[in-house]
């Protein structure tokens, strides 16, 4: 799947020719992609499959395949990318690199997003991240995965939609930073939000861009 953002005619052709299928198709969010990233890939899979198991991974990060061949897939189970480690908290982590702005808007809005305040406040005090908002699950647990982070995601982007278009370059995404920390809170409580769930860590790598 790819997203369809700023592809010429003729790149889209030869994409679909290989079996490429796009984000702006079915029930999608591709006008936001601006603002969304790579969630409104996600929320495309989750919108216009069908499949038992759902996962997703980006083009320049990937599941270890090694690992995924050897799973023996568990449906009470949801895999997650093995977390990336920080010398400081992931509060302190987000706000030196994307500015206050973000965690300041995540903890404000807690209350009517559905999740719980002092799993946010866990932020403060763990010091890593489940980055880039993959997982693998069975279909039903996908699905509540999605529908739990995406009326958080939505509610945000519904309070600062009108200050993106004008935001600095690494702001515009505030909401996929953010949504890399509310994933890593409910893997980190996950009876909270899923019910009785297992999480397990899965390998991964990443490609830098040429």
């Amino acid at each position: 799947m790819c997203g369809a953002d700023s592809f010429s005619t003729e790149y889209r052709a030869d994409l679909r020719s290989r079996g490429f299928v796009f984000d702006d198709v079915g029930n999608n969010i591709s006008n936001l992609n601006r603002f969304l990233g790579d969630l409104t890939g996600l929320y495309w899979v989750w919108k216009n499959t069908t499949d038992a198991v759902v996962g997703t991974n980006q083009y320049r990060r990937m599941w270890n395949n090694d690992e995924i061949n050897k799973l023996v897939f568990d449906p009470d189970t949801i895999y997650v990318l093995s977390r990336v480690s920080f010398e400081e908290s992931a509060y302190n982590q987000y706000v030196r690199h994307h500015g206050q702005y973000g965690m300041d808007l995540l903890f404000s809005a807690v209350d009517k997003n559905k999740i719980d305040l002092p799993h946010v406040a866990d932020l403060k005090t763990v010091s890593y991240l489940h980055c880039n908002n993959m997982f693998i699950a069975g279909r039903n647990m996908f699905d509540r995965i999605c529908q739990r982070l995406f009326d958080i995601v939505f509610a945000l982007y519904k309070g600062i939609a009108h200050l993106l278009p004008g935001a600095p370059a690494n702001q515009t995404r505030t909401i996929a930073f953010l949504a890399e920390r509310i994933l890593t809170v409910m893997f980190i409580n996950p009876e909270y939000y899923f019910g009785k769930v297992k999480i397990q860590e899965v390998g991964w790598s990443f490609d830098p861009r040429k």
